[in-house]
């Protein structure tokens, strides 16, 4: 068994059900629906991570080992800034 670790990567649409659960955790009664992040991570502006705990156990079908999402964070960079969108933790 190889031990487990932090790991930070771009937020996909397949992650969201996780996303959404923490959002309506963490904003009550100011949730995002999930339409918004849809529309974020088509949004050419924003970037969007998420920080998951992985266990080193194989994964999934692609390879990509499973994790626990932890947080995410997202944020819009516009001229030489970055605007903060949303973080959670």
């Amino acid at each position: 068994m190889c031990p487990a670790a932090l790991h930070l990567r771009p937020l996909a649409v397949d992650d969201l059900s996780d996303i959404i659960a923490i959002e309506e955790q963490t904003f009550l009664g100011d949730a995002w629906p999930e339409s918004v992040y849809r529309r974020e991570l088509d949004n050419p502006l924003a970037s969007y991570y998420m920080l998951e705990l992985v266990s080193g156990e194989p994964g999934d079908a692609a390879g990509r080992p499973k994790g626990v999402v932890l947080g995410y964070a997202g944020f819009w960079i516009v001229d030489l800034e970055a605007h903060l969108m949303t973080i959670a933790i």
